[in-house]
């Protein structure tokens, strides 16, 4: 899938600081970042995240976690096209299938579909509560408070609390992926930035 040298996944919850760890990363290794939204504009089906987002939230959960996943295939084919020795993964496949698992999506679906998904030569795992991640972020998309199609919708419940609640229901399946594709290296993402990023210097 990809010609870089060397993949390094940098994963965990919804508002853990992916992006921030991920962008400081890439620069100080002076690699390519790649997210799932990275081919958006670039000949793909979608120009912008806000035509994915809109997409995503009509299709049933297979639908959805497959349009997802291809995404992430091409931002990838892009960035190594780019010559990149080193690619850092932001959340990976990893952060979309342990929310695609709380979702509902049967297990051997999400095994079929990242199947020829190249292994990282690390991951490491920023790890933060989900109370302290909706005070960082103090904003979800539907997608990651549990709201896609075909999900039960509390009513009374604010943004919040729908964020906290589906964030605790991914932790099981956040812990069962780590068995099957770990070990990974776990990082509380509470401490200041700079400590975090030593830490992940450290086991680079």
């Amino acid at each position: 899938m990809t010609g870089a040298r060397r993949l390094v996944a940098i994963t965990g919850p919804d508002g853990a600081g992916k992006s921030t760890i991920c962008t400081a990363i890439a620069g100080q290794l002076g690699a390519v970042e790649v997210s799932v939204w990275d081919s958006l504009g670039r000949g793909g089906p979608f120009a912008s995240k806000a035509e994915v987002l809109a997409a995503v939230s009509e299709l049933d959960g297979v639908e959805r976690m497959l349009t997802i996943f291809d995404l992430l295939r091409r931002a990838m084919r892009l960035a190594a096209e780019e010559g990149a020795e080193t690619l850092v993964l932001n959340g990976y496949w990893y952060k979309y299938a342990a929310s695609e698992l709380a979702y509902g999506v049967p297990e051997a679906a999400v095994a079929a579909a990242v199947k020829d998904f190249p292994v990282p030569a690390c991951t490491f795992f920023l790890d933060l509560g989900a109370d302290e991640a909706w005070r960082r972020k103090g904003v979800g998309s539907a997608y990651e408070r549990g709201l896609m199609r075909g999900t039960h919708r509390p009513a009374g419940r604010t943004p919040g609390e729908q964020f906290v609640e589906f964030q605790r229901k991914i932790r099981g399946h956040w812990e069962a992926l780590e068995r099957a594709h770990g070990p990974w290296t776990r990082i509380s993402t509470a401490p200041p930035v700079d400590r975090v990023l030593a830490h992940i210097e450290g086991g680079l």
